[in-house]
């Protein structure tokens, strides 16, 4: 039977977010707030911070629209709905100095919405398993 989360919008906001956990290779979770972006074609993308405490171990750099991106393998977490994935997420200058100014941790593109069913009305935003 699918697993569904609901994430409300933020007040006055147009914009999807939602909260999930990345976990290090100890164990440990940290949960981190995230900007869902579809037309972002990658699976994630992080600010530094998370990536350094969290990340476990080095993957393939590429170039996305917003510039060079630096590659870890990362664990996300969404225990909501019983999601735990190893994915290859990226570090990049400019997506963490305009995320950071709005006070997110990371962009979700749509590589990661493909592992749902997901959508929105206009109270909010739904991922499914």
């Amino acid at each position: 039977m699918p697993v569904r989360q609901n994430w409300p919008y933020p007040l006055g906001a147009d914009r999807i977010e939602l909260f999930l956990h990345v976990t290090d290779r100890m164990g440990n979770r940290k949960r981190v707030r995230m900007l869902v972006d579809t037309g972002f074609a990658q699976y994630c993308v992080f600010t530094a911070g998370s990536v350094v405490s969290t990340n476990h171990g080095r993957a393939k750099s590429i170039i996305t629209q917003y510039g060079q991106a630096r590659g870890y393998a990362m664990l996300l977490e969404l225990p909501q709905i019983r999601y735990s994935q190893m994915a290859t997420c990226y570090t990049n200058q400019t997506v963490k100095d305009i995320l950071t100014n709005e006070g997110f941790d990371g962009l979700l593109g749509l590589e990661f919405l493909r592992n749902f069913t997901y959508g929105g009305d206009s109270a909010g935003f739904f991922l499914e398993k």
